[in-house]
């Protein structure tokens, strides 16, 4: 049998991000601030590959592309939270800043309930 994969998704809007003191970023667990959330999001998906491999696909969507289409469930709550938003397996999960310590806590701890 085929082993199922979890998707992650990030979802933002690609806007510029100004850093302060607790918004968005800025340290180190939420993403490098030198890097677009784009690129910090790559570097998540390198991580999740290294820890947790096949098992997992990491997604960047920018929500203001057509591809926010391909998830009508997340284009209906997207207006109702602060950006990134975090998704595994098509449930929100967490918003407002990337944390990969915490998605990569939050992934090992669904993996292990979907085995």
């Amino acid at each position: 049998m085929a082993e199922s994969r979890s998707i992650i998704c990030v979802f933002d809007d690609n806007e510029p991000i100004d850093y302060c003191g607790g918004c968005r970023g800025g340290w180190k667990p939420f993403g490098d601030p030198s890097k677009t959330l784009q690129e910090n999001v790559a570097e998540l998906a390198v991580k999740l590959q290294d820890l947790f491999g096949d098992r997992v696909e990491c997604r960047y969507i920018d929500i203001t592309t057509s591809a926010l289409k391909n998830y009508p469930e997340i284009e209906k709550t997207i207006n109702q939270v602060f950006l990134p938003m975090t998704v595994i397996d098509g449930v929100p999960r967490l918003h407002g800043y990337l944390d990969q310590d915490l998605i990569i806590e939050t992934v090992r701890e669904h993996l292990s309930k979907v085995e």
